[in-house]
Parts: structure tokens; C-alpha cells; sequence
């Protein structure tokens, strides 16, 4: 079984990378980084899996890309917090 070369890995984070860019709204803009991290993650597992000299499609690729951005959203929405007062100050 051959490694896959430093490149390769190099040209397919780069493909993320235009994908994140293209889908990535701004106001999560300083999670791009962390997105192209988990879309990494997941298609090198996925190459794991399978024989590593199948290319992955470019569609795929963005699949994966905005199931990440996906997943960080839903991510944001569980963790936001409830305000401890109301509007006027008072303690809930």
C-alpha cells in the first residue's frame, strides 16, 4: 500500500480550503479554520476506510465541507446561553 505523499494531502486541504471560503458565512468566519480542521478530519477517515488512491470528487469535497459548517452551527445553537435577567435588569 503506498502513503499518500505530503502533496497530496497539501492539494486536497487546499480544495477545503476554497470550499470552507466559498460557504462559510461571515459571522462565522473565525471558525473557518476549525472547519477546515473537522472537513480534514473526516475525509482522511473516509480515506482510511477505502483504497487510498481513489480520488474524491470535488462535489464530495464540498459535501463534506458544509456538513462541517452544518455541524458548527448546530454546534452554536446548543451552547447558547440563556440571558440571567430580563430586559430590565431583574434576576429571572
Amino acid at each position: 500500500m503506498n502513503q499518500p505523499e505530503e502533496a497530496d494531502y497539501a492539494e486536497l486541504r487546499e480544495e477545503i480550503v476554497r470550499a470552507v471560503r466559498k460557504l462559510c458565512p461571515r459571522w462565522l468566519a473565525s471558525r473557518a479554520e476549525d472547519l477546515v480542521q473537522v472537513a480534514m478530519v473526516k475525509i482522511l477517515e473516509l480515506r482510511q476506510r477505502r483504497e487510498q488512491n481513489q480520488e474524491l470528487s470535488s462535489f464530495y469535497l464540498k459535501r463534506v465541507a458544509y456538513s462541517a459548517l452544518v455541524d458548527e452551527i448546530r454546534r452554536l445553537e446548543r451552547r447558547r446561553e440563556s440571558p440571567l435577567e430580563n430586559e430590565d435588569g431583574e434576576p429571572l
